[in-house]
Order: C-alpha cells, then structure tokens, then sequence
C-alpha cells in the first residue's frame, strides 16, 4: 500500500492511531509492531513518528478530522 509516502499497512495504521488520539507507543503496538520490552516499544513508536512521512500523514488525518468537524456544523 502506497499512501502519500506511507509504504505499509502498518505505518499507516500508526498514522491513523496517532490521528485518532493514541499515544504514540500505544498506537505502535495497536498497529502489529512487536518487541519483548515496552522500552523498545516506546523507543521504536519515537523513531517512527519523528519519520517526516509518517508526521506529514499524522498532520494530513489530522486537517481531514477537523475539516470533517467543521463541515458538520
């Protein structure tokens, strides 16, 4: 899956996690990652949202929820 940059399901499950209000470890694990250590967990869901794709996608699911919001009032 191609996505504005985004190359896998999973990246984008964490991009919409993120949207969604999740935080980012939380969203790391919701979205398939693995690892033995929640440490890792948490130091991996960092490094991939300091992933300019991944923020670029965060901030794009972001605008649509707000422009969804506003266009219902």
């Amino acid at each position: 899956m191609e996505r504005k940059g985004i190359r896998y399901e999973r990246q984008e499950l964490f991009c919409a996690y993120v949207a969604a209000g999740m935080s980012y470890t939380d969203a790391y694990i919701e979205a398939g990652y693995e690892s033995k250590k929640r440490s890792t967990c948490i130091k991996k869901a960092s490094d991939l949202a300091r992933n300019p794709r991944i923020r670029d996608r965060i901030t794009e699911l972001n605008k649509k929820t707000v422009e969804s919001v506003l266009k219902k009032k």
